[in-house]
């Protein structure tokens, strides 16, 4: 399920972001050009960390943005972007943030799977380096089918 949504459609390496919020926001762009969410979807998630601090940076380095799906969501989709330079989001323990997993799930069901294996995939912590230090998609979705 994971790779099927993330693929060379949702995947974009080495984006330049000057703060966190142009982070998500490049996360979720990928999305609401393919139509997966809408604008609000955005304003939901910035609005979100900004009422309840950076929760969504969930280990070392990785963010995984998202909301609820009545906030914007038309289709289950996920993007995944490396960012070129690390950007801060106020978390103590995790940051700076390198990658960033967006996730826009239409319930509370049909993406179970998929962060079944996003969640094996956060275990190791070397296939998320190596995510991170990729050069080209097709060298992230390699990793990713792995799980």
């Amino acid at each position: 399920m994971l790779k099927k949504l993330l693929n060379k459609d949702t995947i974009k390496l080495d984006i330049v972001a000057n703060d966190w919020k142009e982070a998500i926001f490049k996360g979720c762009e990928i999305l609401l050009d393919k139509g997966y969410i809408e604008k609000k979807y955005i304003d939901s998630i910035i609005k979100n960390i900004e009422e309840n601090g950076p929760y969504i940076v969930i280990t070392k380095g990785v963010a995984f943005p998202h909301s609820k799906p009545e906030d914007g969501v038309n289709h289950l989709a996920m993007s995944l972007v490396t960012l070129k330079e690390p950007v801060y989001f106020g978390h103590e323990q995790n940051d700076p943030v390198r990658l960033v997993i967006t996730l826009a799930a239409v319930d509370s069901n049909t993406h179970l799977s998929a962060l079944s294996k996003f969640i094996s995939l956060l275990r190791s912590s070397e296939d998320i380096e190596k995510i991170i230090n990729s050069k080209t998609k097709e060298e992230v979705i390699k990793i990713i089918e792995k799980f």
